[in-house]
């Protein structure tokens, strides 16, 4: 790639320097890597000033390049795989230059227009040119389409799963309230007060709420591992992602349990005692 091309890519240059123009065919051969490649090939020593060797291809000769900067890690066909180990060289002392190129355009226009300026100007000024137009984040955006269509799958049967969960624990307090409705009008008519009662129906909810969390948390860590190979960018096992549905899941349970508890403690004495 020719100077300038991190930049346009966002990509900062963590050591070392970038390319420039006085790299050029009668100069020394220069390459920058990302960290990758300085992890498997360097370690913990400074890559700047080390030496790689490519390998002989058919008009690509093996060549040595002298390592002068790192750049982070990026994926570089596939955003599923693994990151590579690579190198960047510049175009000014590439072997051989062929008759196409690629292109790296940063604009802030909108990419319609701005993809028709620059055809505008080609026209004009080299109309034998033949130019094909890419929007990156349209390119990464469609090659997503199938993790963002489970990622939306996801989040439905996960609000799904939410309003099960409130409606099923609001059932299950509902119904143990009307079960106990003589013992709760006893401990009401021997001077139990109300808060004394939303605690004890609370509490009751809290551990069908412990023994939820605990059972749902191990099926989610065993689940975890084919839910990464479905959606990008998600680890088998994300403590924070796990906190946070904890958390969500304790908030709805005892919302859902307030109003059957508050429910039971404006229970009148004699009513409740009458009840069968």
């Amino acid at each position: 790639m020719s100077p300038g091309y991190f930049e346009t890519m966002n990509l900062p240059i963590l050591q070392g320097r970038d390319f420039t123009l006085h790299d050029t065919r009668t100069s020394l051969r220069v390459a920058v890597v990302n960290q990758t490649f300085v992890r498997q090939f360097v370690g913990a020593a400074n890559p700047i000033g080390r030496t790689l060797r490519t390998a002989p291809e058919p008009n690509y000769p093996s060549t040595v390049y002298e390592i002068v900067g790192v750049v982070p890690d990026t994926k570089y066909s596939d955003l599923r795989g693994q990151i590579p180990a690579m190198a960047f060289a510049p175009d000014s002392q590439y072997p051989t230059i062929g008759p196409w190129s690629v292109m790296m355009i940063q604009s802030s226009v909108d990419p319609p227009a701005a993809i028709a300026g620059i055809k505008h100007r080609l026209a004009e000024s080299h109309p034998e040119i033949i130019a094909e137009f890419i929007v990156f984040q349209s390119r990464i955006r469609d090659g997503l389409l199938r993790e963002r269509l489970l990622a939306m799958l996801a989040g439905f049967f996960g609000a799904l799963a939410a309003v099960l969960a409130v409606v099923g624990l609001y059932g299950m307090i509902s119904f143990a309230v009307a079960q106990r409705r003589q013992e709760i009008g006893i401990r009401v008519a021997l001077g139990a007060r109300r808060p004394q009662v939303i605690a004890m129906m609370m509490r009751e909810a809290g551990w069908l709420l412990a023994v939820g969390l605990v059972v749902g948390a191990g099926l989610s860590l065993l689940a975890g591992q084919t839910a990464s190979t479905l959606l990008f960018g998600l680890t088998p096992h994300d403590p924070l992602t796990l906190v946070a549905a904890c958390l969500l899941l304790a908030v709805v349970a005892a919302a859902a349990s307030f109003v059957p508890a508050r429910s039971a403690s404006r229970l009148d004495p004699l009513v409740a005692l009458r009840h069968e």
